[in-house]
């Protein structure tokens, strides 16, 4: 596991996964997001309230539903446009 702050059970355990190269790659781009997130949400929120609101949103009925994966993923890949990532970086970190 890596040195650095933990980025939350799920994605830990998400990594534990990938070989070591991926889960590097991987690990920035999760890093990107959660930071982006806590921007957005506040700085207690990472990667399980993510799950937690998408999740609660998907009991819903269908036509209540707001698309908040996709919301968020939007307003991330906007975020990094802004900061000058290449469109390969963002790729990346999209498939991420």
């Amino acid at each position: 596991m890596h040195t650095k702050e933990p980025l939350g059970i799920e994605i830990e355990e998400y990594l534990l996964l990938k070989g070591d190269a991926t889960s590097n790659i991987y690990r920035t781009a999760f890093r990107a997001f959660k930071q982006y997130y806590q921007d957005r949400y506040g700085k207690n929120k990472g990667f399980s309230d993510f799950l937690d609101r998408i999740f609660e949103e998907l009991k819903k009925p269908r036509r209540e539903q707001r698309r908040l994966a996709e919301i968020d993923i939007v307003g991330f890949i906007k975020h990094l446009k802004k900061t000058g990532k290449s469109n390969n970086t963002i790729r990346l970190y999209f498939t991420t």
